[in-house]
């Protein structure tokens, strides 16, 4: 899982596409729209992204 803010002034959207696209699956991108690299504002969209890969993912 890879989760990134679109507006990430330190990894741009370009490169880490390119670098997700060049890994083995399973992968995943979330861009989280309006975010910065410190998900300034926007920590729940973070927190709700990471929980719903994991309940896809992780068998409990």
């Amino acid at each position: 899982l890879f989760v990134s803010g679109a507006r990430d002034q330190y990894g741009p959207r370009a490169k880490l596409e390119q670098l997700v696209n060049s890994l083995p699956e399973p992968k995943k991108l979330v861009l989280i729209e309006g975010a910065d690299h410190f998900f300034a504002g926007r920590l729940r969209e973070l927190r709700e992204a990471i929980e719903k890969w994991a309940k896809e993912t992780v068998a409990i």
